[in-house]
């Protein structure tokens, strides 16, 4: 799904965590806009925010979000994005 993070990245890497590898992210870059053009700064909407919270979650990083626009470029963590995110630590019994 190219209007959204790449999935399939994400799944890739989550089935590796599980399968026994390296897991966690470092860095995410974001970029986009109406029509593909790119304009203003463009953040990861919330549904990207709590796929990335996870998978980052199961490597315990709080990855750095690099948004891109036209002529700025914001970086922050995912932990600002994401305030008392769920994740997997809150399903541990």
């Amino acid at each position: 799904m190219s209007d959204l993070i790449d999935r399939a990245a994400l799944i890739a890497a989550a089935r590796a965590s599980h399968e026994g590898h390296r897991a966690g992210l470092v860095a995410v870059a974001v970029v986009g806009g109406p029509d593909g053009a790119v304009r203003e700064v463009v953040a990861p909407c919330g549904r990207c925010r709590q796929v990335l919270h996870e998978l980052a979650a199961l490597g315990g990083t709080d990855p750095l979000v690099i948004a891109q626009g036209a002529h700025e470029t914001v970086e922050m963590r995912l932990s600002a994005l994401l305030p008392h995110a769920f994740g997997p630590a809150n399903l541990a019994g």
